[in-house]
């Protein structure tokens, strides 16, 4: 009897222990849905530039009940900010930050989005212009081929504006001026008889300060008071529209195509809003620092329309010069530009919502 009763219990715990492990195979009784946390590879701290990955990044972990997270690498503690996308293709992290401007030649069709005066107005059409251009097929495929990447987030950099100590309001102001910009938009000014200088950012308070630098060119207006330069300076000229550098987060394309498609969804979801964040967290960033330049006693001019115009009139062999320099090595430079020129004219007249 008590080998029957012992049998009996063998059986049944035989089937329980069966019946556990195909359970546990099927990753539904007790793994749980899967998880994903993935690693993002970023320059410098958080900031007005980057508040608005950090909500969405929030948002995706809320929205997906925790089993979406990204980890910051703040600081280029995963790798140099020029070395993202190598990063993001070599398995390294799944997510990186990259400007084209900041690594010639990694993205260079890119690139042209980055051209002088070629951007938005204002950082909410900057956004736009940016996530836009980032969906034409050439880009994709750029991004994609050269680096198993994906364009993710745009940063939503504000247009490029000028601060120091000279009043620049028509281009002839511009004459002898020491300007310190980004390379190609200094060469668009060094038309209007400006000279381009090359100063680390580090040395910018110093050099204004003592005049080695007469204008100073930096996203508006949280840069300039982030680097204090407002306290060495008399004047700001906005409504130049620099352009700016088409900053985003790139994701491992292997990585992006693993997720599920209900945490895709969601991404899209947040997407329809993420341009408004943008604007927000830029708007409260002018909110607190253009007060703070007025008090510091800084005239903030508006440059006018016609002059910004004789601005890009004056540009226009860059732009040419940039397309045949990118079309000899076999890139589709000119349909992408033209597209960024078709775009930009929708952007500006309200026409592209966020994508």
């Amino acid at each position: 009897m008590k080998k029957k009763a012992f049998f009996a219990l063998s059986v049944l715990l035989a089937v329980l222990i069966s019946t556990l492990c195909f359970q546990g195979s099927q990753g539904t009784a007790y793994a749980g849905p899967k998880t994903y946390e993935w690693k993002l590879s970023i320059w410098g701290s958080s900031r007005a530039m980057t508040k608005a990955a950090e909500w969405w990044a929030n948002e995706m972990e809320k929205r997906t009940n925790g089993r979406f997270k990204v980890k910051w690498g703040w600081g280029n503690v995963l790798a140099k900010q020029t070395e993202n996308l190598m990063g993001i293709k070599t398995g390294l992290f799944e997510m990186g930050a990259f400007c084209p401007g900041f690594s010639p030649a990694q993205l260079p069709l890119a690139e042209l989005v980055e051209l002088p005066f070629m951007g938005g107005t204002n950082v909410l059409h900057e956004s736009r212009l940016e996530y836009a251009m980032a969906q034409h097929p050439a880009l994709v495929k750029e991004a994609e081929q050269r680096w198993n990447a994906k364009y993710l987030l745009p940063f939503g950099h504000p247009p490029y504006e000028f601060m120091g100590n000279k009043r620049f309001e028509k281009v002839e102001d511009l004459k002898g001026l020491r300007v310190r910009t980004s390379p190609l938009v200094g060469r668009a000014f060094e038309k209007f008889g400006a000279v381009p200088v090359a100063t680390p950012t580090a040395d910018l308070y110093t050099a204004v300060e003592r005049g080695m630098v007469d204008l100073a060119a930096f996203p508006w207006s949280y840069t300039f008071g982030s680097f204090k330069i407002y306290e060495v300076s008399k004047y700001a000229t906005i409504g130049i529209d620099m352009g700016s550098y088409f900053c985003a987060v790139y994701v491992s394309k292997t990585a992006w195509d693993s997720l599920p498609d209900d945490i895709k969804a969601i991404h899209d979801e947040l997407m329809k809003d993420y341009n408004k964040v943008v604007d927000k967290y830029n708007e409260e960033a002018d909110q607190k620092w253009i007060p703070i330049f007025k008090k510091a006693g800084v005239e903030i001019i508006t440059l006018p329309p016609a002059e910004k115009d004789k601005l890009m009139e004056g540009a226009s062999d860059l732009y040419e010069a940039a397309i045949k320099d990118k079309e000899a090595k076999g890139l589709p430079a000119r349909e992408v530009f033209e597209h960024l020129k078709a775009l930009r004219k929708k952007v500006l007249a309200g026409e592209v919502p966020y994508r």
